[in-house]
């Protein structure tokens, strides 16, 4: 029996199983739409901006891919560490914080970037904090949790990761 002008003709597409109208839901009603699938989230972007040295604490180092994962941080020193203890409201004690160096970290943004080819990865010294051992990337994964690492990036690469010290 075709349908009446007044009510919409539903037509079941031809890879969703049809069924009769139930008794409860009148035939007026528009069919479900199916399920929709979002795409995946995009992998982090691995280029940046970045150039010259910067500081920043290692959050992941992915050995497939040859990534490093960081906190990018201001590192100051001297009178510029307390310059900008002043401007950040840290009070300056007699500590080496503040009267030799000073870590800002306003922005928790998480940044990736890919090792350059032949990037050059070292760790202080267990023995002499002014010793830097060079490392394989599998020694940075093994080393670099809670530590401050110097990076150099040229063309858009890491081309050094560097423990810096902290006191």
């Amino acid at each position: 029996m075709p349908a009446a002008a007044s009510e919409p003709v539903v037509t079941p597409s031809a890879d969703l199983p049809t069924a009769e109208p139930d008794a409860e839901q009148p035939a007026s009603e528009p069919a479900l739409e199916p399920p929709t699938v979002e795409a995946p989230a995009p992998k982090a972007q691995t280029t940046t901006d970045l150039v010259g040295t910067q500081y920043g604490y290692l959050t992941a180092v992915d050995t497939g891919s040859r990534t490093v994962t960081f906190d990018k941080v201001e590192w100051f020193t001297g009178a510029a560490a307390r310059k900008a203890c002043k401007a950040d409201g840290v009070r300056i004690s007699d500590s080496a914080m503040c009267n030799d160096y000073y870590i800002r970290n306003h922005n928790p943004k998480l940044r990736t970037a890919t090792l350059a080819p032949g990037a050059k990865l070292s760790l202080q010294s267990p023995n002499d904090i002014m010793v830097q051992l060079e490392t394989s990337l599998e020694g940075l994964v093994a080393e670099s949790q809670n530590r401050l690492f110097i990076l150099t990036f040229k063309d858009g690469k890491v081309s050094r990761v560097k423990e810096q010290f902290t006191p």
